[in-house]
């Protein structure tokens, strides 16, 4: 995002910014695209739709569809453990709750040192898209992830579909999987449940990083 105002503010006559983070385009083409497909794959019996939050396009535009088909449907923001988007989003419904969460986002990096370390999910504070109609208005609930928790999901697809995912992707999994263990310890629903996330990154810009053994073992923050 920095390099693109760069070449905008350099180069006006070449470059133009979409802004991504603020252009309520980015979440109408997942309203108008992306969440009619998973309505229509799932022939409407999609229960659940976790999604990582970078510039809210996705999950707030998918969310908004599913919405209004299906009132019930539960939107999950799946969030890495240093992002403050879950403790933002809660603070809305229960501001000791999320003041709470906030601390120990805060209590992680001092301890753990740095930010989130996947790429493409979670964030320092909300964007434009995120607070449209509210504060990520869609949103159901929010599950946070180790970013290393995350990796290792990564990994673990790789190996066994040979899919190869980027974090962001990853960290879906993760949450999912989290979602799938709730459900099961709820009593059954009819109609079952379905549950919906995104490989939204791949895995080839991370060969030196989440795909390295030695930079998993030198960088994991769970050893801390």
């Amino acid at each position: 995002m920095e390099q693109e105002c760069i070449l905008v503010a350099k180069y006006p006559e070449r470059y133009f910014s979409v802004n991504q983070y603020d252009n309520l385009d980015n979440m109408d083409a997942h309203y108008e695209t992306t969440g009619k497909e998973i309505w229509e794959q799932t022939g409407g019996a999609v229960t659940h739709f976790v999604m990582a939050g970078s510039t809210g396009g996705t999950i707030m535009g998918v969310g908004k569809f599913l919405k209004e088909r299906k009132p019930d449907v539960r939107i999950i923001l799946s969030d890495p453990a240093k992002s403050r988007l879950a403790g933002l989003w809660q603070q809305q419904s229960d501001s000791s709750k999320g003041e709470a969460a906030l601390q120990t986002v805060q209590e992680l990096i001092k301890s753990q040192g740095g930010g989130v370390k996947i790429e493409g999910a979670g964030k320092e504070a909300l964007t434009r898209i995120m607070m449209e109609g509210g504060v990520l208005p869609v949103v159901d609930a929010a599950i946070a992830v180790d970013d290393f928790d995350a990796f290792d999901e990564c990994r673990s697809v790789a190996a066994k579909s040979g899919i190869l995912i980027g974090g962001s992707a990853g960290l879906n999994v993760a949450a999912a999987k989290i979602v799938a263990e709730q459900c099961a310890k709820q009593p059954p629903r009819e109609g079952g449940v379905r549950i919906v996330t995104m490989l939204c990154d791949h895995g080839i810009k991370y060969m030196s990083k989440i795909y390295n053994d030695d930079w998993m073992a030198k960088n994991d923050t769970r050893r801390k």
